[in-house]
């Protein structure tokens, strides 16, 4: 599958609130095309590239299934407009190391909205079994 961009740059429209504003169109386009074409070998096996990528077997542990990788895929998105897609950006992937800075990012808009209370216990605000516990209500 593809994406409705796939590794192209599409052309802008001139307004007020431009996303193109400063952009260089040539600069986004040979990036683009250097990343919708940039091979992860041996992500076809999930299983074998995180034994090969991961020396220490205590961290290896993966909660739900093993997807198998696909090509690079991403999206460049700015102003809510869509500049340039490559790959299949709705598929999803393994994050690994990558959720710790999308969670970081996520609490703090939270703490900004006033949804993030970092004294109050979670289990206040998180109705989860696995906070019913003495240790699960003492989390903050």
């Amino acid at each position: 599958m593809t994406s409705r961009h796939d590794g192209k740059v599409p052309a802008h429209e001139v307004g007020a609130a431009n996303p193109w504003d400063g952009v260089d169109g040539a600069a986004l386009s040979r990036a683009v095309r250097a990343q919708a074409a940039r091979p992860v070998a041996g992500i076809d096996d999930m299983a074998s590239y995180l034994a090969a990528q991961v020396s220490d077997t205590s961290h290896r542990e993966v909660v739900g299934p093993l997807l198998a990788g696909r090509r690079a895929a991403g999206v460049v998105l700015r102003g809510g407009t869509v500049l340039a897609s490559w790959g299949d950006p709705d598929r999803a992937e393994m994050a690994y190391s990558a959720t710790k800075s999308v969670l970081s990012l996520v609490a703090g808009v939270a703490f900004d909205d006033g949804l993030l209370r970092l004294d109050e216990p979670v289990a206040r605000s998180v109705d989860l079994a696995e906070f019913d516990s003495a240790h699960g209500r003492a989390i903050t």
